[in-house]
């Protein structure tokens, strides 16, 4: 009886730890997908999706792996995504200062009632709508000859120190319809500029279009210029996740924890429209014994989207605060996570078919320097592709630390420890009354 009570426990206890996983075979990762090259072999190039990319669990992405049909893995190199910025230079940009129109007048509207002799008049004001009306200071810009993609505009700033301020970039090929193509808040520092200056663009060509560079007049903001960095080739698009999980605490204050494996380089809020002008930071650390890292600013205006851009370090908590002065959230916002595209570089045998497999803590990397790869220092932008047959794209959980305290699954673990911990404490008291029986002769 005691020994099958001794095997119970120790199977529960088994049930809750989870065994090391072999990085040697596809099973020993959380995620297989079916890769196929555009070729018999030679070394291809493997963007991963974003549904490979969330099952990573290495930040460094060294837990990834392609099995060839015989199940042996392949050689493996990171792809260099910045020898894709072919042709890169800088442009320097005439500036011209122009009249922003100011919006119509739509914040307040005035009725009048006459009746027998007497009159009511109502005012209504709409704060809204009139602090729209602010005006603005802009500067045009003529890129038409530019025929590179524009990946960020360098700006010429100076700001009071404390000073936020929000700069809006759009585009126009007529300069009657403009597009949105950017914004950035920039902070003035002790210098009198700001610590970063650098605008990034979505990487689209300006031939035959103007730009617009846009901002609230503000005493002691001057903004005199900018330069435009160019590139023939431009680098990936960012990876965008979509999630579930944030927990709004307040209405000013957003939190959510990252589980993903690789590194982000920015964050996306899409807030609800009526909210008017929110102003946002955010920040991160890595647990609750660490002080919060501030790294980035922006700003929602109307429902519209903040992209929060920062340093690519690796943290797992991270919170958005709405600037006091403003309503704050009316509800929870959208949240979209932004992690650098990952492309890998892999050495096809002729012996199909072959598997990608991700998500393996304890993997090792096994990435091969990209030259040893390729042979010889080249560009490997012209090599051919590989498609990774991945599916529907995944939504990533970012639930915060605590949130899903009482979630199912953290229940059962609790419950199996529970009953693992008192079947061996009742054996223990069984063993201890049976040594202090004593024999009789």
């Amino acid at each position: 009886m005691m020994r099958k009570l001794a095997i119970a426990a120790f199977a529960l206890l088994a049930a809750c730890s989870k065994p090391a996983l072999d990085p040697a075979t596809p099973e020993g990762y959380a995620m297989v997908l079916p890769v196929t090259p555009s070729g018999e072999n030679g070394v291809h190039r493997v963007d991963l999706p974003p549904r490979a990319v969330a099952a990573l669990q290495r930040d460094d992405a060294g837990d990834v792996r392609i099995f060839d049909g015989e199940g042996r893995p392949l050689s493996l190199a990171l792809a260099d995504t910045a020898s894709r910025l072919e042709g890169q230079r800088t442009v320097a940009l005439k500036a011209v200062p122009i009249a922003m129109p100011r919006p119509a007048a739509k914040g307040s509207v005035s009725v009048r009632v006459d009746q027998d002799q007497q009159s009511v008049t109502v005012d209504a004001v709409d704060p809204q709508a009139a602090a729209q009306t602010t005006p603005e200071a802009a500067l045009l810009f003529d890129t038409r000859k530019l025929d590179d993609p524009v990946l960020a505009l360098e700006l010429d700033a100076k700001l009071p120190k404390g000073m936020l301020i929000e700069v809006s970039v759009a585009a126009s090929g007529d300069l009657k319809s403009w597009e949105p193509l950017a914004s950035k808040v920039l902070l003035g520092t002790e210098e009198g500029t700001a610590p970063d200056l650098r605008l990034a663009m979505p990487g689209l060509p300006l031939t035959d279009r103007y730009v617009r560079l846009s901002w609230q007049l503000t005493n002691g903001v001057k903004i005199s210029g900018a330069k435009a960095i160019t590139a023939r080739i431009p680098p990936p698009r960012p990876m965008m996740f979509a999630t579930r999980g944030a927990n709004l605490d307040d209405d000013h204050t957003l939190r959510f924890d990252v589980l993903l494996g690789v590194t982000l380089i920015g964050v996306r809020i899409t807030g609800q429209s009526g909210e008017g002008v929110v102003p946002l930071t955010l920040a991160g650390r890595n647990s609750a014994e660490e002080p919060w890292q501030q790294l980035a600013q922006g700003a929602l205006r109307n429902g519209s989207s903040a992209q929060l851009d920062f340093p690519t370090i690796h943290l797992a908590e991270y919170r958005v605060i709405a600037d006091p002065r403003s309503p704050g959230f009316a509800a929870m916002p959208r949240v979209e996570l932004l992690t650098a595209p990952i492309v890998l570089l892999a050495a096809f045998n002729a012996k199909p078919p072959y598997t990608l497999a991700l998500g393996n803590a304890g993997a090792p990397s096994a990435f091969f320097e990209r030259a040893e790869l390729l042979g010889r220092p080249r560009s490997d932008a012209t090599l051919p592709g590989a498609q990774v047959t991945a599916g529907p794209a995944q939504i990533l959980k970012i639930e915060p630390a605590g949130a899903g305290l009482f979630s199912p699954r953290k229940l059962a673990l609790w419950a199996a420890l529970l009953a693992a911990t008192a079947l061996l404490a009742f054996l223990a008291l069984r063993l201890l009354r049976q040594s202090r029986v004593k024999p009789t002769d």
